[in-house]
């Protein structure tokens, strides 16, 4: 399940990781992609600015309403806590993360490429690494050209990085930065706001509250909580057997899909 060779399928139908990820990553992000060093579990630019969190405490910030319970107490996020903080997507919608520096961001498929003015202000004033990855909207969508026009020209091309896990599930991004910070050697990861399917349907959302979207391919399955459940044992699994060295934490103790954390 977890070869090399798995293939994935992320919206450009599936394709063997190792053999179709460095070339495709090569001719969309053609402007800014450094060295690309390819492992069995993720494809990622070779970037200078990555080194600095090995064997660091990070925490990764994601979209459910539970990162709320952290973001509204400043104390518990400093220097004393965490050496470094990651977050990803709409982040920069949340009144606090505008005032809170992170060192790396992620940006999927709907926001990668997305115009706003409260996105280039938090990227301008705090200038983090910022992460892309490889999806169907750069490859096959009618809006492809655009898009890739748009990556390659409006980021700061030194800050910019390229990442593929090959673990793609209906999880979402939170967990392929964790499996990123994992191969970056990064000695303790915390993490919150990976809430799942019931804070998904109810709108409970940190960066765009009231916000209920939830992976299309769920609707494949009858019991879409027990598929969240089983998933997350699937990746919790994975994590323990690929990177038994690292420390993670979640914050959100009690949420359910968590119980399996290493």
């Amino acid at each position: 399940m977890f070869g090399a060779n798995c293939q994935i399928n992320n919206g450009l139908g599936n394709f063997t990781f190792l053999s179709d990820v460095v070339p495709k990553c090569k001719e969309i992000f053609y402007n800014f992609l450094h060295d690309v060093i390819p492992t069995p579990e993720i494809v990622y630019s070779n970037h200078p600015g990555l080194e600095k969190f090995n064997k660091k405490k990070i925490l990764i910030i994601g979209g459910g309403g539970s990162s709320n319970k952290l973001l509204n107490y400043d104390t518990l996020i400093s220097e004393d806590n965490y050496d470094y903080i990651w977050s990803l997507n709409t982040f920069f919608l949340h009144p606090q993360i505008q005032k809170l520096k992170l060192d790396l961001v992620s940006f999927g498929p709907d926001t990668m490429d997305l115009d706003h003015e409260q996105k280039a202000d938090y990227l301008n004033k705090f200038n983090p690494l910022v992460g892309l990855e490889l999806h169907y909207k750069l490859y096959g969508s009618p809006e492809r050209n655009k898009s890739i026009k748009y990556i390659n020209e409006q980021y700061a091309l030194n800050k910019i990085f390229f990442f593929q896990t090959k673990w793609y599930s209906i999880l979402g991004g939170g967990v392929r930065l964790l499996i990123l910070a994992c191969v970056l050697g990064v000695k303790e990861i915390s993490f919150v706001g990976f809430d799942g399917y019931s804070a998904g349907l109810s709108g409970s959302h940190s960066f765009e509250p009231g916000k209920k979207s939830l992976p299309s391919r769920l609707a494949l399955y009858s019991d879409k909580n027990g598929r969240y459940a089983y998933e997350y044992e699937l990746f919790w699994h994975y994590i323990r057997e690929k990177f038994p060295q690292t420390n993670i934490i979640s914050v959100d103790r009690d949420n359910p899909y968590h119980i399996k954390v290493k």
